[in-house]
């Protein structure tokens, strides 16, 4: 395998990660506690960029995939007792997801009271606010949880943008 270097080791502290370009194509390597892990820079979920998210299914998946899963466990371990990433033994939860999850609702449900105030019928407005829950009800952005929230928020938009184009030809 191909070594290419990325950074003098005192530049590239443990925790951080670097994008770099080789032979035109997008890498992402990780410091994981003086470990360095290189990646494509595609997540396979999505196609978004690893170097802007967390990759511990990948590391996961990787773990699997080899002879040597044992190999892993401390990056494993190093993004899922992180604080804020991953939690820890005082918080049961991710910081970062835990709020992302409560604004999403929160904003989903206020929203959904603006557009019901503002004279909107009940079910695609009751709709916005339930599906806003489905990321925290399925504690996941993968199926089921994410496609349902987001495929419900959308669904309401939708409908709440045909009530407008119906209320507008008929006035």
């Amino acid at each position: 395998m191909p070594s290419h270097v990325v950074a003098a080791t005192a530049e590239f502290p443990p925790g951080t990660r670097r994008l770099i370009d080789v032979d035109g194509r997008a890498i992402v390597v990780f410091n994981v506690k003086g470990e360095y892990f290189a990646l494509l820079n595609k997540c396979p979920h999505n196609g978004g960029s690893l170097a802007a998210g967390v990759v511990t299914g990948i590391l996961v998946q990787a773990a699997h995939e080899t002879t040597t899963p044992d190999a892993w466990r401390d990056a494993i371990d190093a993004i899922w007792t992180h604080p804020i990433v991953g939690g820890s033994p005082l918080i049961p939860a991710p910081v970062l997801a835990v709020a992302g999850g409560v604004a999403l609702s929160v904003g989903a449900v206020a929203g959904a009271l603006s557009l019901k105030r503002s004279g909107n019928s009940w079910p695609p407005v009751v709709l916005l606010a339930v599906s806003s829950f489905g990321i925290g009800i399925f504690r996941t952005h993968a199926w089921p949880g994410g496609p349902l929230t987001f495929g419900g928020m959308a669904i309401a938009a939708g409908w709440l943008l045909w009530e407008r184009a119906r209320a507008q030809a008929h006035s």
